[in-house]
């Protein structure tokens, strides 16, 4: 049993670095794979930016937030009472809303 996880391990590691491109013998072609790893971790970071920046909300009817834990549309900002709630783009908002509605 412990070498078959060993080989897991081992495995699954293995293929992790070859996804980067290390196991590309052309030195050429790793430099360009590498290259758009780097674009890629840019894109992501400026991404991951522009949304923690955004400040936007949608008003959303509970009803169309069926499934979503009601604790957490009580927690959330109304102008009418409860009725319509404000769904913000952050991510502990967003995702659960994403996840259950």
């Amino acid at each position: 049993a412990t070498g078959d996880a060993a080989a897991r391990c081992k495995a699954k590691h293995l293929a992790f670095f070859e996804a980067k491109g290390l196991g590309i013998e052309d030195p050429v072609v790793r430099e360009e794979v590498a290259a758009l790893s780097r674009e890629i971790g840019r894109q992501c970071a400026n991404f991951e930016r522009d949304i923690n920046a955004d400040t936007a909300d949608v008003k959303l009817k509970r009803y169309e937030l069926q499934g979503v834990p009601e604790s957490l549309l009580d927690s959330l900002p109304s102008d009418d009472g409860g009725v319509t709630v404000k769904v913000s783009m952050k991510a502990p908002i967003l995702t659960p809303v994403l996840q259950n509605a």
